[in-house]
């Protein structure tokens, strides 16, 4: 099947198949079969990626399952975890973002707009401060450090970064 070219559903626990030359994809790349669906470039965390780095204000967890028709809370947690997405807490809810610095910054700008939530500048460049100064210990210790490992080594640390921020910072 790896040869024909298949992907497999991201609901019902990714039990069905479909041949990508037989399905009809949508524009935002999801086939629906009977209510069983499927995203034409992978799976659950993908599409969840997709669609929160391509969204204006980022999404909860009800926001998302609305929009790609299947729950998502249980995933969106684990690709926190996995420092896939960003998440930030209002009130009594959770917002999901892009792990892009510059596009969630703009995400979070957007949605607290909406929310009529005054958002300070000064948390922002306290914290691409401090995000500087650990990406430089972290080359002045390991010199020989690429980029991506620097941000594999700061994210299990608990450092929200991108690796793009820190390629930034190594261009600057």
């Amino acid at each position: 099947m790896k040869e024909i070219g298949y992907t497999t559903s991201y609901n019902r626990n990714g039990k069905y198949y479909t041949l990508l030359e037989i399905a009809k994809f949508d524009e935002s790349g999801i086939f629906d079969h009977k209510g069983i669906l499927f995203f034409r470039d992978g799976g659950i965390q993908e599409l969840a990626i997709k669609e929160i780095d391509s969204s204006e204000k980022g999404y909860t967890a009800e926001e998302l399952s609305n929009k790609i028709r299947t729950r998502v809370s249980n995933q969106l947690h684990q690709f926190v975890r996995k420092y896939l997405i960003i998440r930030k807490k209002y009130a009594d809810f959770y917002v999901y973002y892009s792990i892009d610095d510059t596009t969630h910054q703009k995400q979070i700008s957007n949605r607290e707009k909406e929310l009529k939530i005054p958002s300070t500048k000064e948390d922002s460049e306290i914290s691409s401060e401090k995000k500087t100064i650990r990406i430089l210990l972290e080359i002045i210790q390991n010199p020989n450090t690429q980029p991506q490992e620097i941000g594999k080594i700061l994210r299990k640390e608990g450092l929200k970064i991108s690796d793009s921020f820190i390629q930034n910072i190594l261009m600057a």
